[in-house]
Order: C-alpha cells, then structure tokens, then sequence
C-alpha cells in the first residue's frame, strides 16, 4: 500500500478450510484481505505474497472518500471438479470492503 493500512480480515486453514484458492489458481492454506486509506484493497498470502490489488477509485462509480474502513474475505466451497482443487478446499469469490463514507464495494476475485 501507498498509505496505512486500515483494515484486515485474514482466513486460516482449518478441518473445513484445508486450502484457499486465489486468483490464479494458487493454492494457499490461507490468506489476507487489506484495505488503506487510499482506497487499495490488497489479497496477501499466509506468507504476505501478495496476490492480486484492487483500485476502488476504478470502479464504475467511484467512492467519495476511498479510504476503506473494513475488509471481509467471502468464501465458497471450491468445485470437486477441479483436479488440482483439494478436496474441502474453499475459494475466495468476493472481497467486501466499506469506505469513509459509508458506501459498500463488492470486490468479485475475477475483477
């Protein structure tokens, strides 16, 4: 991030959760979700590899004051279709952030 950090939610592996994937088809026993005053939402790994950034000033309607106050990383039970998906794995399908001023961003993975 450019700017400090206001907002984390991270996602560990458990019975239920034996892998995340992210974008890219990685595989990763977990990870992090950040958000910063400038409006950045970030996708780190456990290791904070990051993943993949999100700009919620290039959404189709901007923010009126991007600072993003709150993350949370949306889960799916990953498809047993997948031969490289582990079987229980889940996969990040959307980022929810809110902002400064009040406004809710659903950040889809493909985005």
């Amino acid at each position: 991030h450019d700017d400090a950090v206001e907002a984390i939610h991270a996602v560990t592996s458990s019975a239920a959760i034996s892998a995340i994937i992210v974008p890219g088809g990685d595989q990763l026993g977990g990870g992090f979700a950040t958000g910063s005053r400038d409006g950045v939402v970030k996708l780190w790994s456990t290791r904070f590899r990051h993943v993949k950034t999100f700009d919620l000033a290039e959404a189709s309607v901007p923010p009126l004051a991007p600072a993003v106050l709150s993350v949370h990383i949306g889960l799916a039970e990953a498809s047993s279709s997948s031969s490289t998906t582990t079987p229980g794995a889940a996969k990040i399908v959307r980022i929810l952030c809110a902002t400064a001023s009040a406004e809710m961003y659903e950040i889809a993975k493909e985005s």
